[in-house]
C-alpha cells in the first residue's frame, strides 16, 4: 500500500498516521507506554479551547483575618467566618502572612519570574502560607483552589501593624475554572 503523505503526531502515548490516499487515521501502539488518564495541574479542562477569560480587579485592600473566594461574582474581602478561603490575611499568631484552606497551594514566584495563567499552573512549588517579611511590592504569588480557580496575586504593600485598620494591598487576577477541580491536589 502506496501512502502519498504521512504525518506523525504523539498524542497520549501513540503514534497517530494520516495517510493520503484514504484519509484514515491509524494508531500504531509506541513502545508500550500507556497515556495517563489522570490530569495534571498545567492542562486545561477536558475539552476545553482556551483559557478562561480572567477577572482582574487592583487595589483590593485584604484586613487582617479577611478573605478572598475566587469563585464569588465579584472579588471582595470577606470575613473569614473561621475559614481562609481562597486567600486570606492572617495575623492572629504570628508570622503575619497570606494564607490559603486546606487543599488549596500558593506558590511565591520568583523575582523576575513573568506571571501567568501557564507560570501558575506549571509551577510545584508549594507552600501553605508565605510570611509577609517574604513579600515586597510587587511580588507575585499563585493560588490554585480545588474548585479548579486559578489566582495571580501582586502584592503592592502593607500598612503598620499598629493602624487599626492594619491590611494588605493586592492585586488579583483569577481564572476561573482554569483546571479541572481537584488537580491542584
Amino acid at each position: 500500500m502506496a501512502v502519498g503523505l504521512a504525518l506523525a503526531l504523539v498524542a497520549g502515548g501513540g503514534l497517530y498516521l494520516v495517510s493520503h490516499n484514504s484519509g484514515t487515521e491509524e494508531q500504531a501502539v509506541g513502545s508500550g507506554k500507556r497515556a495517563s488518564s489522570t490530569p495534571k495541574a498545567s492542562q486545561p479542562p477536558a475539552g476545553a479551547a482556551k483559557a478562561p477569560e480572567p477577572v482582574t480587579r487592583t487595589g483590593i485592600n485584604l484586613p487582617e483575618n479577611y478573605t478572598l473566594r475566587f469563585g464569588d461574582g465579584e472579588l471582595r474581602p470577606q470575613d473569614s467566618g473561621g475559614s481562609a478561603g481562597d486567600l486570606q490575611f492572617a495575623g492572629h499568631s504570628l508570622p503575619y502572612r497570606v494564607r490559603t484552606q486546606a487543599g488549596n497551594h500558593l506558590v511565591l514566584l520568583d523575582p523576575g519570574q513573568a506571571g501567568s495563567l501557564e507560570a501558575c499552573r506549571d509551577e510545584t512549588r508549594f507552600a501553605d502560607y508565605i510570611p509577609l517579611d517574604k513579600l515586597s511590592p510587587g511580588a507575585q504569588f499563585c493560588v490554585l483552589t480545588k474548585a479548579g480557580h486559578i489566582g495571580l496575586i501582586t502584592f503592592r504593600g502593607q500598612t503598620a501593624n499598629t493602624d487599626p485598620a492594619f491590611h494588605v494591598s493586592l492585586d488579583a487576577t483569577v481564572w476561573r475554572q482554569a483546571v479541572s477541580p481537584s488537580s491542584a491536589d
